[in-house]
């Protein structure tokens, strides 16, 4: 019996492929290239469904430099048990993400490389979601990055984990920046530290912050001298932060000798900072 199946698609077959049965289905990931995505590739009911009577989990993964389809036909999909939905470089229309929020029990929703999913989710009811994760976001553009986040944060109410992971974000110290909902944040490629743990009272959820330091962030100890008078500059509002757990990785030792003192007097400005952790 087929329970999981993992499925690249990257061109088309002169020769038709066979019907794969999707009851049995339990977890789909579908690779797929700079094609249309069809659910003809499954065998369909009489009345033309397709019928994942147990699907639970799927991955839908594009091309990052192929241009996704505008729709994706879900209402031939039958999706009564999907609970995890992870989409990859593809963006859905609006219509389809009613269909899906109101025919599946979605619990978590991951979205990688784009953020122009997650606009196609609001205005709609998120309430059975307990997770909603964006990862690998490009924020190149720190204005759009900047609106489009912020416009995510604020609708995301309600959602008990709500998670970010960026590979760069030199908008993190923007006074625009307003992220309330947030409650994982981790970055990659970090530049400076005392701009991001100031702007945690724009983040007044978050809870957990992993942060990597890369060897190419020359200034970094030009600039971090000034971490501490930083924060007792924001003391005051710092003093609301429900961060819990930080956790850091220089990527080189003497990063971590440098700022050792400096973190363990970090419980002074987050008073609910149990856990510091660096590498």
């Amino acid at each position: 019996m087929l329970t999981h199946l993992d499925l690249a698609i990257y061109r088309f077959s002169d020769e038709p492929l066979p019907r794969i049965p999707p009851q049995t289905l339990q977890s789909l990931k579908l690779h797929l290239g700079n094609i249309p995505f069809s659910w003809s590739l499954f065998q369909a009911t009489d009345d033309g469904r397709v019928a994942f009577d147990r699907l639970e989990h799927l991955s839908i993964t594009y091309d990052t430099q192929t241009t996704a389809p505008t729709s994706w036909c879900w209402t031939r999909a039958h999706l009564p048990r999907l609970a995890s939905l992870c989409v990859s470089s593809c963006r859905f229309t609006s219509s389809d993400a009613r269909w899906l929020l109101d025919h599946s029990p979605l619990v978590r929703i991951n979205l990688i490389r784009s953020l122009e999913p997650a606009f196609d989710l609001f205005p709609h009811n998120l309430s059975s979601l307990q997770e909603l994760k964006m990862s690998y976001i490009d924020s190149t553009d720190d204005l759009h990055f900047i609106d489009r986040t912020n416009h995510v944060f604020r609708l995301s109410l309600g959602i008990p984990n709500v998670r970010c992971e960026l590979f760069s974000c030199k908008a993190i110290a923007s006074t625009m920046l307003d992220w309330p909902n947030l409650t994982q944040l981790k970055i990659h490629h970090l530049e400076y530290l005392a701009p991001l743990l100031v702007a945690t009272p724009n983040m007044p959820h978050l809870c957990v912050l992993e942060a990597r330091f890369s060897k190419s962030d020359v200034e970094l100890d030009a600039r971090e001298p000034e971490l501490l008078f930083a924060l007792d500059e924001a003391q005051f509002k710092l003093s609301t932060s429900r961060l819990e757990k930080l956790s850091l990785d220089f990527d080189d030792a003497q990063y971590t000798s440098v700022f050792t003192d400096r973190l363990v007097a970090l419980q002074k400005y987050f008073p609910r900072l149990h856990s510091i952790s660096w590498i």
